[in-house]
Order: structure tokens, then C-alpha cells, then sequence
């Protein structure tokens, strides 16, 4: 299954506390569609599928700081949380729970962006 390529509107901004203490800003940004780009631009970097749920963490030395695999990661993180944003939350949380599987050490903070995928998906069940 290749990356959707849907252009949608954007959720409101988020901050995730990084492992550092500084927060990062989640930001609306460009639609999922620029994300899927980017997350094919570094798969195929790494020379790794299309698909990102067909990547393990031995296909790609993820937990060095390789600048190739954290693009990787980053654009995975990225194309997830704009999928959660408009419409998508169980294929944006799959795609970065599998960012947290390959990142050992968590050091793109992919466990906080699921944090507030839970929290975002909750406030709209609740809204509902």
C-alpha cells in the first residue's frame, strides 16, 4: 500500500514536551500530502520500500545519528500526525508508533506525538 496523497486543511497547532524539557511545536503545516513527499524522499535516501509499514528496524542503522535514517524517521513522525490531524487517526498512529518502534532511544520524540494523537482523537470522540 504506497503513502496516501490526500491535501487536506490542518488541525490546530500542539506542544510536546521534548526529552530535553524544551517543547516542540507541533505545527498545522503543510497538508499530508507535502509530508508523504518528503517521507518517500527519505525512504528512497536509505534505499528502503515505499511502504513505511513494510520497514523494519534492521533495514536502516535508526538509532545512530545518521542524518539520512532521522529524516526518515522525522518525515514518518511528520506525515502521522498530519494523517491524525485531518481525518486519519488510526493510520497517523500507526505510522508513528512504527517511528517509536524503530527510534530505541526516542530521541524524535515519537511516544509524545502519540500522546497527543490520543489526546486530539479523544477531544473529538468527546466533541462528537
Amino acid at each position: 500500500m504506497a503513502v496516501s496523497m490526500q491535501t487536506t486543511t490542518a488541525a490546530p497547532a500542539a506542544f510536546i514536551p521534548t526529552n530535553r524539557g524544551a517543547a516542540v511545536k507541533l505545527e498545522p503545516g503543510p497538508p499530508a500530502s507535502e509530508a508523504a513527499a518528503r517521507l518517500r524522499a527519505a525512504a528512497r535516501e536509505l534505499g528502503l520500500s515505499a511502504e513505511w509499514r513494510d520497514i523494519r528496524a534492521c533495514d536502516a542503522d535508526f538509532a545512530s545519528n545518521e542524518r539520512a535514517a532521522g529524516r526518515y524517521l522525522r518525515a514518518l513522525i511528520d506525515w502521522g500526525w498530519r494523517r491524525a490531524q485531518t481525518g486519519a487517526p488510526h493510520e497517523g498512529r500507526a505510522a508513528v508508533e512504527r517511528a517509536a518502534d524503530l527510534d530505541p532511544v526516542d530521541r524524535l520524540c515519537a511516544r509524545r506525538v502519540l500522546v497527543a494523537i490520543d489526546r486530539l482523537s479523544f477531544a473529538e470522540f468527546a466533541a462528537d
